[in-house]
């Protein structure tokens, strides 16, 4: 073979392994460095937890019916239901929807449109609030959450438990344990207004009456919620529209 042919094919095959050698390390540098859209995945909190701490006062629940919602509020450092009726809360309760918010982490996500009738946490004071509304689960573990502040909406990618946890609270367990508003000893008064009729239950000397207008029956107290068709003192208590008692006073009507 010529020399001079036998020098080329050399430095054809010198030019040709150094530009695999290069096309393969930016190749390498192109797999090993993030993406901007990857970059933008990472999982980031929800919530800051410096605005859940002592400072917040106000907390209100809404769930599927809107007739379950329940605001509370923190009255020099102790919780208490403030709607639909002021009664004392159920602290544990409250932890657990405050330590959820706070760990609560997603990923930005496009969705914007709110369920029309959310379930979800509204947190915060007068000047300063804001809401975690529930969006649909989207399978493998995962589920929609929105943040909704005063600049706006924003969804975010998260794990289903806290979508779990929010979605099965019960505005039954918010009020102080074994609490019976209604035969709690300092009621007095007690207004009820059920889709059929509008009573009055009274407490003297520790018998409570049944009053309609002018007409009154005394009420074993066991037969209180069966008496107005439902099946529990809670489900009562939704329909009150006044009570008359102490520490707690209700609204006036």
């Amino acid at each position: 073979m010529n020399p001079k042919t036998v020098v080329i094919l050399v430095a054809v095959l010198v030019l040709a392994c150094g530009a695999f050698i290069l096309t393969r390390g930016n190749a390498s540098h192109e797999i090993n460095e993030p993406t901007p859209r990857a970059q933008d995945q990472k999982a980031e909190s929800i919530v800051d937890p410096d605005s859940l701490g002592p400072q917040l006062f106000s907390l209100a629940l809404s769930f599927e019916s809107e007739r379950d919602d329940i605001t509370l509020a923190r009255v020099q450092g102790q919780w208490k239901v403030d709607e639909p009726h002021a009664f004392p809360a159920n602290d544990a309760e409250i932890d657990k929807v405050l330590n959820a918010l706070a760990e609560l982490s997603g990923v930005p996500n496009e969705d914007e449109a709110l369920p029309s009738r959310p379930i979800g946490v509204t947190f915060g004071n007068d000047s300063d609030q804001q809401s975690i509304w529930l969006g649909k689960r989207t399978g493998s573990g995962q589920a929609i959450v929105y943040r909704q502040t005063k600049e706006g909406t924003k969804s975010f990618l998260t794990s289903d438990a806290p979508h779990d946890l929010f979605a099965n609270l019960d505005p039954r367990n918010f009020y102080a344990n074994k609490f019976d508003p209604l035969l709690m000893p300092e009621t007095r008064e007690v207004h009820i207004r059920t889709p059929d009729s509008v009573a009055e239950l009274r407490q003297e000397d520790g018998r409570w009456w049944i009053v309609y207008g002018d007409k009154a029956e005394r009420a074993l107290t066991q037969s209180i919620p069966d008496h107005f068709g439902v099946d529990s003192y809670f489900e009562l208590f939704r329909q009150v529209d006044l009570i008359e008692q102490h520490p707690y006073q209700g609204a006036e009507a």
